[in-house]
């Protein structure tokens, strides 16, 4: 069935680069283990529009042309993801996942697959199922789920620059560029001599140090200025203004004492 809605897009792109991106989106989708589009006589037209649209190619429009024609209710979905605050990080994903990151290859394929489920009825309208997907876009299981990036990635890493994070006693803290610094050179340090995926995996084993770090910290409420926690040497300021998160400003890992 994968193999079909693949063999759909080479008949319309041919065998260049968006075809490529959308046939891994496809394939990541399969992965899931939900045979949503293979299931959905217009998995390839939705997974075009999405990927064409997201990469700012000029095959958008006539994409969510054809998408309509099969699905208008896929379309209207799409098209209000487009127009909603979020889809700058919806395009960010995607524009992740064309340039090899697997981390966010499996994020927009499930996102994909989550979009366009059949016979779903749409919470709170099409505009607010384009929303809940959006807030669900990157759920992995892992630490990535608490982190809400507000950077780019740093590159050839999983790590964004600059990221808000939800910790598990409920508190929430903004970890500045400053404090992600060590992390992309403990990530750089590993791709010397590891494959992607080891990195990714390390950088995941370090981001959930470094949680759990802040957790202990905060615990009982937000501690501000310099304190060593469970090896971690962490700064934490208080937020500048109302509505604003207190910022992590340095984190570096020393180590287990």
């Amino acid at each position: 069935m994968t193999a079909n809605l693949k063999d759909q897009v080479r008949d319309k792109l041919g065998e260049g680069t968006l075809s490529a991106i959308v046939n891994s989106i496809i394939g990541a989708a399969a992965d899931t283990g939900d045979a949503v589009l293979g299931g959905a006589d217009y998995g390839a037209d939705a997974a075009m529009a999405l990927t064409s649209c997201a990469m700012g190619d000029s095959y958008c429009t006539q994409a969510l042309n054809d998408l309509a024609g099969k699905n208008q209710a896929a379309a209207d979905t799409l098209k209000a993801l487009m127009k909603s605050e979020t889809w700058e990080a919806v395009a960010g994903q995607v524009k992740e996942a064309a340039q090899g990151n697997q981390l966010a290859l499996e994020a927009t394929g499930g996102m994909l697959a989550g979009m366009f489920l059949p016979g779903k009825k749409l919470p709170d309208g099409v505009g607010g199922k384009a929303e809940s997907i959006a807030a669900d876009i990157g759920k992995t299981g892992t630490v990535f789920d608490s982190i809400k990036g507000t950077q780019p990635v740093y590159p050839g890493s999983v790590i964004p620059k600059s990221f808000e994070m939800t910790l598990p006693n409920g508190q929430k803290v903004w970890v500045h560029g400053n404090a992600t610094e060590h992390m992309a050179e403990y990530a750089a340090s590993k791709a010397v001599t590891n494959t992607p995926e080891a990195v990714r995996l390390a950088s995941q084993t370090e981001l959930r140090s470094f949680q759990a770090a802040l957790d202990t910290a905060t615990k009982n409420g937000m501690s501000y200025g310099r304190i060593t926690v469970d090896g971690w040497q962490l700064e934490i300021k208080p937020p500048r203004a109302a509505g604003e998160l207190p910022t992590v400003i340095h984190a570096r890992y020393l180590g287990a004492n």
